[in-house]
């Protein structure tokens, strides 16, 4: 018969193991900020609206985008307009994305070769050897700014200087950057303001898909 404190731990052991299984992934982002006097500390309580750039406003992936975005900030505690009624908007917000790369990483790793070498004796040499590995990795990245309306009026938003300017960085294998832009979205409304010009790294809990 297994005696009862030794049940207990073993019991409380699975659920632990079973929890951080069950646990959700977290994706690390890279934020850097530029922040001039006057932006807002937080999106909650502002009026808002997503805004293209140049040929963005005939892009449909964009606008699948944009709507995501809106979603996150709705979240965050922001009123965001729709596009049809965006002219007397107190803030303005706009992004790009896109994906550097590819960037090869070469790495040295103990490998356990699983037979011992013959050494000196009375001792056998050690089982374990070094191999190179290279891994190819993307730099995912999405770079929003937020403008003030009455400043933009109607003009593009990549004709005027925005009062803030928020870049995140995610690393990924693969070269997709749509599957990695839901991400990056959520990163910048969770970062938001950021910290002037001082890199800082986040986690952030992936968006259902």
């Amino acid at each position: 018969m297994i005696p009862t404190r030794r049940l207990s731990t073993a019991l409380i052991a699975a659920m632990t193991l079973l929890t951080a299984a069950c646990a959700p992934s977290m994706e690390r982002a890279r934020v850097t900020a530029y922040v001039d006097p006057g932006t807002p500390k937080s999106l909650s309580g502002l009026t808002l609206s997503v805004r293209p750039r140049g040929s963005q406003a005939a892009s449909l992936e964009w606008d699948r985008s944009r709507d995501r975005l809106a979603s996150e900030l709705k979240a965050m505690g922001a009123t965001v307009m729709e596009p049809a009624e965006t002219e007397a908007t107190p803030w303005v917000i706009s992004f790009t994305y896109g994906t550097d790369g590819p960037r090869m990483e070469t790495t040295e790793r103990p490998v356990m070769t699983g037979r011992l070498r013959r050494g000196p004796p009375p001792f056998f040499g050690d089982p374990w050897e070094s191999q190179t590995f290279i891994q190819t990795t993307y730099i995912h990245w999405l770079v929003m700014t937020l403008h003030d309306g009455a400043d933009l009026g109607e003009r593009d938003p990549a004709e005027i200087r925005p009062i803030s300017e928020l870049r995140v960085e995610t690393m990924d294998r693969s070269p997709d950057d749509a599957a990695a832009l839901p991400v990056l979205l959520r990163a910048a409304v969770q970062a938001f303001p950021g910290r002037e010009g001082s890199p800082s790294v986040i986690k952030v809990s992936p968006p259902p898909r």
